[in-house]
Parts: C-alpha cells; structure tokens; sequence
C-alpha cells in the first residue's frame, strides 16, 4: 500500500469517529429535552376546559307516562299457592 492509501484510510476512520460522535452528542441532546406532559405542571391544562354553563332547567312532566311502582295486579302471585294450578293432590 502505499502513503497515499494509509492517509486516506486514516482520514476517512477520523471522520466516521467524528460522525458517530456528532451523532450521539446530537441523540442525547434530544433525549434529555423536557418535551409532551412530563415538562409541563399538572395545572397546564385547566385553561383547556370549557367553562361551566348554566343549562335551563328542565320541565318534569306533571303525571309521569308511567307508575313509579308497578300495581298490584301485575305483581306476581306470592306465597305457597303461587304454583298450584288447581290440581289435586
């Protein structure tokens, strides 16, 4: 080989130290920046959130469509005679 080719090789080994370093120096720099939610206090985002507005106020119906409680008639039957159809024993 000669001078020439070592020099070049040499150099060309020094540069792609100096990228590999510039590299990582630039990766770490990224990585330690305090970026998204974790920089932020946890109050940021209360001017984010709708101010409360007074709804009107809804008018109930004075007879509701339906019984609270169902009627006694639609109960089921109860007791021990619930089952018995009228046969004999």
């Amino acid at each position: 080989m000669t001078a020439r080719i070592v020099v070049a090789w040499v150099v060309a080994a020094v540069l792609g130290l100096a990228l590999a370093a510039g590299i990582t120096l630039a990766a770490s720099q990224l990585s330690s920046q305090r970026i998204g939610l974790s920089g932020e206090p946890l109050s940021a985002g209360d001017r984010l959130v709708p101010r409360a507005q007074a709804r009107p106020a809804q008018r109930r119906p004075s007879h509701p469509s339906r019984p609270s409680q169902p009627s006694q008639s639609s109960r089921p039957p109860s007791g021990d005679d619930a089952g018995d159809a009228g046969g004999d024993d």
